[in-house]
């Protein structure tokens, strides 16, 4: 089993009163509170990874460097704002409205792995980098990759994140990501430093199962310490109050709910800040799974945090 050795979770908050969405708020003094070297000519996307990936890794008890450490980022829609920019500017000069060419450094910040590129230039990890894009389990995807290099002895750390950024064009992230209108947007940018051990905890599983729940009841029941306490977090498609909760309640021993959502809003790696933020100082011990609900199957990660992390 894989062990979690740190993480670290970048919340957002609500914009305004008037704005239900959530977003992050001031990105310079975050820099210069985490950053011993604030990045230039990087868009926000990349920011966001840096600042979380950073802060995981310094808050490992001996945080490991160089070719054995991997970075594995899952982001659901990616550098969508660097990307806009770049296609703009391209068709600026196609169309006679701008001299060109494009400008080099903005086609270099909008490539996939850019955000990647900067972590592994501020943490010195050296190892596999990969960025992971599977709409709403684009997080769930870089921790199954993270775990199966970890246990093939491909690698003996793995830096997993799930960053997206706030989209203005709300109609365009609901249909792509088929999400219900009527919820709020968010951002954020957490993460996890996975290793062979880990003293805050353990990744348990990263794993789907059938619609109707009975699978995933069985395997939970199956891990479950006998005194263990279960926390369900309810991500996209399962609703706070899904019959899933009643099938795993037993006589004086029920699940509890944490509805994540309620303080973060809905983007694509939402699940990632409900992950990282298990190993919180406030969070208490336990097993917490990660439940998603897509074209009928249930996308699930589940980790247990240590008594004593």
């Amino acid at each position: 089993m894989t062990g979690i050795l740190s993480a670290f979770a970048l919340w957002p908050q609500r914009a305004s009163a008037s704005d239900p969405d959530f977003r992050i708020g001031d990105l310079a003094a975050l820099e210069a509170r985490v950053l011993t070297e604030r990045p230039r000519r990087v868009g926000r996307h990349a920011r966001l990874s840096l600042l979380g990936a950073v802060a995981c890794l310094r808050d490992a008890p001996s945080p490991p460097s160089g070719e054995r450490v991997g970075i594995y980022l899952g982001s659901a829609l990616g550098n969508t704002a660097q990307e806009h920019e770049v296609v703009e500017q391209a068709v600026a000069v196609a169309s006679g409205l701008a001299e060109g060419p494009a400008s080099p450094v903005h086609f270099a910040a909008s490539v996939s792995n850019s955000a990647t590129f900067h972590v592994s230039r501020a943490t010195g990890a050296l190892g596999p980098n990969l960025v992971v894009s599977q709409e709403m389990r684009s997080f769930e995807g870089a921790l199954a990759a993270a775990d199966l290099a970890i246990a093939c002895g491909d690698i003996d750390f793995a830096l997993v994140g799930g960053v997206d950024e706030h989209q203005s064009n709300r109609e365009t992230v609901w249909r792509r990501l088929e999400l219900d209108p009527t919820l709020p947007l968010g951002e954020g940018s957490g993460w996890l430093l996975l290793g062979r051990q880990g003293p805050r905890g353990d990744l348990v599983w990263v794993d789907s199962f059938p619609e109707t729940g009975d699978a995933l009841v069985a395997r939970i029941r199956h891990v479950l310490g006998p005194e263990e306490p279960l926390v369900l977090l309810p991500g996209p498609g399962v609703d706070p109050l899904d019959p899933l909760a009643s099938a795993l309640t037993t006589p004086g021993h029920a699940p509890r709910i944490q509805d994540y959502r309620s303080r973060c809003g809905t983007f694509g790696t939402a699940a990632a800040l409900a992950i990282a933020g298990v190993f919180a100082p406030e969070a208490t011990p336990g097993l917490y799974v990660h439940l998603a609900r897509s074209h009928g199957t249930l996308w699930t990660a589940a980790v247990r945090r240590s008594p004593n992390p």
